[in-house]
């Protein structure tokens, strides 16, 4: 009859299960939420989406690029304590301009502020090898008023040192059962 039907006790196709998830995906990217690492997140009305070109990203000799109407955009790293010992020089000698280095995070466990173990020794080596640093705060805040003792403290942190990038706030959901911010909407991350 021309009618497409659900059949939930009957086998299904390579095909029909490539229309669901094409169906799913493209309600999702084109309705009230975008994709994130396996997650859906709300579209907030006010907040603006990313308008890169997908088709502006590349890589050369190792290291991704970005191309928009000819124009070539700086080259940098995000750095913490887990890539270890940097040697900062052979980082700009391979054309790296600027580091957004990690100024420290949030335990997402028990929620204590942490200073990240090699801050000092990265902002330090960064800017001697002549690199514009950024720095950001890997934030596990849940309310406005832990996100404002989180800024305090990159505040307190960063005001001995030139930082002439941005400084952000880097709040990333977890994904595990122990996660203190488990359940936190878009809203209350964005009102954070």
């Amino acid at each position: 009859e021309g009618k497409t039907v659900f059949l939930p006790d009957k086998p299904i196709t390579r095909a029909e299960i490539s229309v669901i998830v094409w169906q799913v995906d493209r309600v999702h990217r084109y309705g009230k939420q975008i994709p994130f690492q396996g997650a859906y997140y709300d579209i907030l009305p006010d907040v603006p989406v990313n308008s890169y070109d997908p088709e502006g990203f590349g890589r050369k000799n190792g290291v991704m690029y970005y191309k928009e109407n000819g124009v070539d955009v700086a080259r940098g790293v995000d750095v913490s304590v887990h890539q270890g010992e940097i040697d900062w020089t052979k980082v700009a000698d391979a054309g790296i301009e600027f580091a957004m280095i990690r100024v420290g995070y949030r335990g997402y466990s028990q929620g204590a502020l942490q200073m990240d173990e090699r801050f000092r020794e990265n902002m330090d080596g960064a800017l001697a090898a002549g690199l514009d640093v950024g720095v950001y705060f890997f934030s596990q805040a849940t309310n406005q008023t832990e996100a404002l003792e989180e800024a305090q403290f990159v505040l307190d942190t960063i005001a001995d040192y030139p930082v002439d990038g941005p400084v952000v706030f880097d709040w990333e959901n977890i994904g595990t059962d122990s996660a203190r911010t488990d359940g936190m909407t878009s809203a209350q991350v964005t009102a954070a």
